[in-house]
């Protein structure tokens, strides 16, 4: 058995053509350690880039009428808004959810890239680009594909877009009170299954990618996320307020 403990030796895929992206897709999920070997030699990132913003676009259209739209009109019902907000959202509103959805998606697929960069490039010392992290993260955001397709049908169920298959389920942002039940409800949404899925092939790529021992590049992916997650918690907590 490979000691995975090892660094990561040159890539066996660096000759060759290039995959397809339904043959990058598919390894993701069954010979992640291949597609980032071949990633190293040949850093791809566009495609998933697009596919991955795309599913996230059909999350929202799918969604909006039976969920997303009812629960804006009834948070602008308690808020007192006039009539006109109500008739801007009725007719504009899908279209401005959909451009703020995708400034907010690319940045942080942008941003993503920027972390693994800067953790397995920089703080581990690895050899890393940009391009490359780039590579990694959009490959690893396909996992999104599979997520959406369990979270959509649990979103029509509970009638609720806030919904994650993890812990996060039994305790909604939503359903929460005050600033601390508000942190430890949005803290609970980054223990979804599809989103620690997608951090650990993240671990792979770094350790692939960058020549990093297995568990170095895990300590400080693992690290990187569960500070991003109690940031990200600590933030939301304090908005939704």
């Amino acid at each position: 058995m490979a000691d995975l403990t090892a660094p990561t030796s040159a890539p066996a895929s660096s000759t060759g053509e290039a995959w397809s992206f339904p043959r990058r897709f598919i390894a993701v999920f069954t010979s992640p350690k291949a597609l980032f070997e071949h990633l190293d030699a040949r850093p791809s990132w566009f495609v998933p880039f697009l596919v991955s913003l795309a599913f996230v676009v059909l999350f929202l259209v799918v969604l909006w009428h039976p969920v997303i739209f009812p629960q804006i009109l009834e948070k602008l019902d308690e808020k007192g808004a006039p009539d006109s907000a109500v008739e801007m959202m009725t007719k504009n509103g899908l279209t401005f959810q959909l451009i703020g959805v995708l400034i907010v998606a690319s940045g942080l697929a942008f941003f993503s890239a920027l972390v693994a960069w800067l953790v397995g490039g920089f703080i581990l010392g690895g050899s890393l680009t940009y391009r490359k992290a780039l590579a990694i993260t959009t490959h690893a955001s396909l996992v999104t594909i599979p997520a959406l397709l369990v979270i959509i049908p649990l979103a029509l169920i509970a009638r609720t877009a806030e919904v994650s298959v993890g812990p996060g389920m039994l305790y909604l942002a939503k359903d929460a009170e005050g600033f601390g039940g508000k942190f430890v409800a949005n803290l609970l949404t980054f223990l979804d299954v599809f989103r620690l899925w997608q951090n650990a092939l993240v671990v792979v790529g770094v350790s692939v990618i960058a020549r990093l021992p297995r568990g170095k590049a895990a300590v400080g992916m693992w690290t990187a996320y569960i500070l991003l997650a109690l940031l990200g918690a600590l933030l939301s907590g304090v908005l939704q307020r």
